[in-house]
Order: structure tokens, then sequence, then C-alpha cells
């Protein structure tokens, strides 16, 4: 029987879209889009089981928009593209 050890990821501050992001805004937006993070000295820690939901909120595929007010809704896209003027 093969014993698993837990998954060791890479240090998500070594992600380009982890650079220069406002820390309360993203804390936010985990809030906002269904994310579970804690803060422990000073550092979001990221449970396991909600990894790929914080990449995507880093990757922006997370989001929150509230075209009605008092009304806001949290969504996940599948892909992205930057929109230019």
């Amino acid at each position: 029987m093969a014993i698993s050890k837990k998954q060791s990821w890479p240090p998500i501050r070594a992600q380009q879209e982890a650079r220069n992001i406002d820390k309360p805004s993203l804390k936010r937006l985990c809030s906002d889009t269904r994310v579970e993070i804690r803060e422990t000295k000073g550092k979001i820690v990221v449970e396991e089981h909600q990894v790929i939901g914080f990449l995507e909120v880093l990757d922006r595929r997370r989001y929150k928009v509230e075209l009605v007010k008092g009304s806001p809704e949290p969504f996940k896209a599948a892909s992205r593209q930057k929109l230019t003027r």
C-alpha cells in the first residue's frame, strides 16, 4: 500500500499574476467569489481544496459584478481576453 505525500505547490508569490496585487483587494475578491483563505503572520494561507479557486482569482477568472444595486453576482470565466481601447 503506497503512502501518498501531501502535494507540494510552488509558492504562489512566484507566479507572475501575483505581482503588485493589493492585499485588501485580493482578500475582498476571494470573499466575494467564495474562495476561503486565512491570514497567518501577515501571509495569506490557502487550503489545499481552495488552491484552484485562488489561482482563478489571481488569473482574473473569478470576479463579481453588481449591475443591479444590492444584487452582486460572482462568476467564474472559462477563459479571458484583455480588452484594449
